[in-house]
């Protein structure tokens, strides 16, 4: 009996052997490996790219400029980064110390007027409040303050403006600065538009 039970057993266990070795003897197969390349693009934040090209301007036409004179002046943004993004601009327009009235005191008043291009919009301004300060004006690329335009990677901008005027003073005390234009730039791709303009509001010190 005793033989009996372990030859059962025995066989028993060489069933399961056999079981076990042919689940594994069943037709089987996997996929190859879907590989999908890409690359980063390489950026930073919060340092110099691209540059304020001005085809027209001639920095010997604002010696001496006087009352309703006009001179060309047409900064455009070439970008210089490797990503499509929104666009801005910060003008920072010095102040004269002048009158449009003979009877009206002296003020600080914006030295030069100008009109904007189609394809900017004014975002906001920060008035210039001592003296020697500037008047700050902010404006995006695009045709109104929600529908930016993209610039694409390493893509110019058209023009802000094409010339500036100098007001029909009265009187002026004459003054010597400079006229800074900035460019500013945010990638586009999953950025909302609102996030863009606040951090331009913010570099440009409007907010």
């Amino acid at each position: 009996m005793n033989r009996k039970k372990i030859t059962s057993i025995v066989c028993i266990i060489a069933a399961l052997a056999i079981a076990c070795v042919g689940a594994y003897a069943y037709y089987n197969g996997h996929t190859a490996p879907k590989v999908n390349a890409f690359n980063l693009v390489g950026g930073e934040r919060d340092v110099r790219k691209g540059e304020i090209i001005e085809p027209n301007w001639d920095a010997d036409n604002a010696v001496d400029m006087v009352p309703t004179q006009t001179i060309p002046k047409d900064p455009q943004f070439q970008s210089g980064v490797d990503y499509d993004a929104y666009a801005f601009m910060k003008v920072e327009m010095p102040q004269a110390q002048a009158s449009l009235e003979l009877e009206e005191d002296y003020s600080y008043q914006d030295a030069f007027t100008y009109e904007i291009n189609d394809g900017w919009v004014l975002l906001g301004e920060k008035p210039s409040n001592a003296s020697g300060s500037d008047h700050v004006y902010l404006y995006m690329y695009g045709t109104d303050a929600s529908t930016p335009t993209i610039l694409p990677a390493r893509g110019l901008t058209t023009a802000l403006f094409d010339e500036i005027t100098v007001p029909d003073f009265v009187r002026c005390v004459a003054t010597s600065n400079t006229l800074d234009v900035e460019g500013f730039t945010e990638q586009s791709a999953g950025v909302p538009l609102a996030t863009a303009i606040a951090d331009a509001m913010t570099w440009a010190r409007i907010q």
